[in-house]
């Protein structure tokens, strides 16, 4: 129980001395970090008496369990600002002509999925990424209404055109955009 309180007090402090270069910060991640690996050694553990003895760079691998070990390093990743994709942006992107254009595009290229004699109504809900040069990348399913349905979804927003791409401080920017995909039952009239 100790155990994991300490490690979610280091947690912390890593993103406390990530955002803020203090001193204190510092030091007090020293002092959680030590208190960590000295709770997750065997030799403090209250189950475990058994005391490890080491020489020098060496440490008898009989006494210690694997899961037991745990590692307490973390790396720091720098994402290249041309991989981050934006959920908002000062333009959002555009479908070429507007959200009617859109509309219209659906209306002529979604097809309903042969169902043999169910009537199936709903959204399907994707996700897109609008890159940069406005294609169209990346597209999940957020909600689906069926396998044929999904299918049909995707095969639509494969065949759309090039959208006009998202701006942010008046640079081109990858943007996410979500599009709902309804699906009507056609009616017949005779």
């Amino acid at each position: 129980m100790k155990r994991i309180a300490y490690q979610n007090l280091y947690k912390l402090l890593l993103i406390l001395s990530n955002r803020f270069n203090h001193p204190y910060i510092n030091q007090y991640k020293i002092a959680v970090g030590t208190t960590l690996l000295l709770l997750s050694s065997p030799s403090f553990s209250q189950n475990n008496p058994k005391k490890i003895e080491a020489k020098k760079d060496t440490v008898n691998a009989s006494l210690v369990k694997p899961e037991e070990i745990e590692v307490l390093c973390y790396e720091v990743m720098v994402i290249p600002e041309d991989s981050l994709i934006y959920d908002i942006v000062d333009r959002m992107p555009e479908f070429p002509g507007g959200i009617d254009s859109l509309h219209d595009f659906m209306r002529k290229n979604l097809l309903y999925p042969q169902q043999h004699g169910v009537c199936v109504q709903g959204r399907v809900i994707v996700r897109i990424i609008v890159e940069k040069d406005g294609s169209i990348s990346n597209p999940v399913i957020l909600r689906s209404l069926g396998p044929n349905f999904d299918k049909e979804a995707l095969r639509v927003i494969q065949l759309m055109p090039r959208w006009k791409p998202g701006t942010k401080d008046g640079e081109t920017k990858r943007v996410k955009y979500i599009i709902p995909i309804s699906f009507k039952y056609p009616t017949t009239t005779e």
